[in-house]
């Protein structure tokens, strides 16, 4: 709906809330840098530019539109899930499981 209406309500979605949750627990916060005109986060892990062999992302041209960019923690800060390569609920649903594959099982006695 767009516009407003006394029929229009919001409804909680606990499911979304989950995921969301753990989108934000799993991604790095990123330092959001100005350098001139520009706004910068260092080492970038999908390497969107290079700079003297140091990879880096335009905030404005690569962060906003790419897949691993999760949100603005602060006006000086992102959550971004590159390192991990986590852009979809499916992707965290993968991690989760190799997580649990990876980890030992307790013997119970």
């Amino acid at each position: 709906m767009l516009s407003n209406s006394d029929e229009k309500k919001w409804k909680y979605n606990s499911a979304a809330n989950k995921y969301l949750q753990q989108f934000y627990r799993l991604s790095d916060k990123r330092k959001i840098i100005s350098r001139g005109f520009a706004l910068h986060v260092d080492y970038c892990p999908r390497r969107a530019r290079i700079w003297k062999g140091k990879p880096y992302a335009n905030f404005l041209y690569d962060c906003l539109c790419c897949d691993y960019f999760i949100a603005s923690a602060t006006q000086y800060e992102m959550l971004c899930s590159g390192r991990l390569k986590i852009a979809k609920i499916k992707d965290l649903e993968n991690y989760e499981s190799e997580l649990k594959k990876d980890s030992p099982s307790k013997i119970e006695n």
